[in-house]
């Protein structure tokens, strides 16, 4: 299991472009997401609106007063098996991931992925 690493929240140390969004629970920790990371979500996400895209949140587990998850970057998935309604990654996509974030995110983790519902609401 991950332990959080002491940081100042992007809140209290006024960094242009970082959001805290969402409440899942009193107990959940706060995340924060920085503007270009969601533009670079939403562009990808938006690049082809007939199947299923997505793409891993990378960035770190944090405490300052509270713990707090800080997403500094997006990888858009590669190698992906995707349809209007599905989306899998493949051993591909993993392996491609882990290689990528080792070469251009050193020491950042992986916290989570995105992918899309086309034409679904």
């Amino acid at each position: 299991m991950f332990q959080p690493t002491q940081k100042a929240a992007p809140a209290r140390e006024v960094a242009a472009g970082a959001r805290r969004i969402g409440t899942l629970h009193s107990e959940a920790p706060a995340i924060y997401v920085y503007d270009d990371v969601l533009a670079d979500v939403i562009r990808h996400s938006e690049s082809d609106l007939n199947r299923e895209l997505g793409g891993f949140l990378l960035g770190g587990f944090h405490y300052d007063k509270e713990t707090y998850v800080e997403v500094r970057a997006f990888l858009p998935a590669t190698d992906t098996a995707s349809q209007a309604t599905s989306l899998t990654f493949t051993h591909s996509t993993w392996a491609a991931m882990t290689r990528r974030t080792e070469a251009d995110y050193p020491g950042e983790l992986v916290l989570g992925w995105q992918h899309t519902h086309p034409g679904l609401s």
